[in-house]
């Protein structure tokens, strides 16, 4: 059964890993002051949509109907998908 992810939870694993990728340890801010200045880019997503300036949720043991707070992770865009920031 899928158990949805609380906001909370959310906000606290953010506050918890520093707001850093759980994998690269690169702080969120950076990654989008790095978008920004064009030093990396993000991915267009849609039509109007990006994807790179916020964290993924990432699950650690590859079950994805496994939202429970132990195997969530925030991860960047880059770690969550295999790509090199490139910094």
């Amino acid at each position: 059964s899928f158990k949805s992810i609380q906001p909370k939870d959310w906000s606290n694993l953010l506050i918890e890993q520093n707001f850093c990728c759980y994998y690269c340890c690169t702080d969120i801010r950076v990654i989008q002051e790095l978008i920004f200045n064009g030093a990396i880019n993000p991915r267009k997503r849609g039509v109007n949509g990006y994807s790179g300036f916020h964290f993924e949720i990432d699950h650690k043991n590859a079950n994805k109907d496994d939202n429970s707070v132990s195997n969530i992770a925030a991860a960047c865009y880059y770690c969550n998908n295999d790509i090199e920031l490139g910094i």
